[in-house]
């Protein structure tokens, strides 16, 4: 899998933090800061005044993006270390378009956003910006839920938990969780969650093979697991492998929390816009329950 050897410390050159001034959206900045420091990467804030063509046009529009030019100086003052330099962007337009254009002609590796989540009704949304940016964003995207620990240090990230199906999908997601980990001296825990064991031998069809039982399933993921492990040593990160059974989502969430990990790892097929099935995804579920920051990396979006 030639895909591995490109998770380098250069792996991120340009992050970009997107923010719509809520408290939820802010508790990422320092992870978002922390990420551009470590990979040594230009740090980029942004804030998009959401405004239609014709609100563009009317007079006084401009005020709205000159207070948000404050709020953004506040921010960046008050929120990004001294020793790393923000660019800092306040944008008036469509919040997707807007984005689009930063992220292509700035070359945007990751952009981090955070979720709201300031009422429990939002406790399994995302928020306008963060769910903007999960259904389109063209590159890797780093999500911090309203269910995250905000108690955690945001540069530390001893402990990446990478999830895959084994797809070409999930594939494209490994580079980034083994270059967290090498950047930051850490492990990798590499996770399969296999659907649970229900069919009854008696109920099959004559004629038909028997599904594989709980034992051989585990024994055949392990497998695939080292394989994947046996992959990237050549970056020198300890790994370790584990095959759960279960509901994806809601397992990936419970290993994450009782590995204490710091960041998960997810490969993405980013659904279309119009979806109705968007927040019934395993990633989508996942960026919304994790007691962690989530990294999603789709096949467009690959290094």
């Amino acid at each position: 899998m030639t895909i591995l050897h490109t998770a380098t410390s250069a792996l991120l050159k340009n992050v970009l933090f997107a923010t719509d001034f809520s408290p939820g959206s802010e508790a990422a900045l320092p992870y978002a800061a922390s990420l551009a420091r470590s990979y040594g990467a230009t740090f980029y804030v942004v804030h998009v005044v959401s405004l239609s063509n014709l609100q563009a046009a009317a007079p006084g529009a401009d005020e709205p993006v000159r207070l948000a030019g404050a709020k953004m100086r506040e921010l960046v003052n008050s929120g990004v270390p001294a020793d790393l330099r923000a660019v800092q962007r306040v944008e008036g337009g469509d919040i997707t378009s807007v984005l689009a254009q930063l992220i292509q002609e700035q070359k945007i590796d990751l952009v981090v956003a955070g979720a709201h989540g300031q009422l429990e009704v939002e406790k399994h949304t995302l928020g306008p910006v963060a769910e903007k940016l999960f259904l389109t964003a063209d590159c890797p995207l780093l999500i911090l839920g309203s269910n995250a620990d905000r108690t955690r240090r945001a540069g530390a990230i001893e402990h990446v938990l990478y999830a895959t199906d084994f797809s070409a999908t999930a594939a494209y997601a490994l580079p980034y969780a083994l270059s967290l980990a090498q950047e930051h001296g850490g492990h990798v825990t590499l996770l399969h969650v296999a659907p649970e064991p229900g069919i009854d031998s008696d109920e099959l069809s004559p004629g038909s093979l028997p599904y594989p039982g709980p034992a051989e399933v585990r024994r055949s993921a392990m497998r695939e697991l080292r394989h994947l492990a046996a992959e990237g040593t050549d970056l020198w990160c300890p790994t370790d492998c584990v095959v759960e059974f279960g509901d994806p989502a809601e397992t990936i969430v419970r290993v994450a929390s009782e590995q204490s990990a710091d960041i998960i790892v997810l490969g993405v097929f980013r659904p279309k816009p119009w979806s109705a099935h968007v927040q019934s995804s395993t990633a989508y579920r996942v960026v919304c329950e994790a007691p962690c920051p989530v990294l999603t990396a789709s096949p467009h979006s690959s290094p």
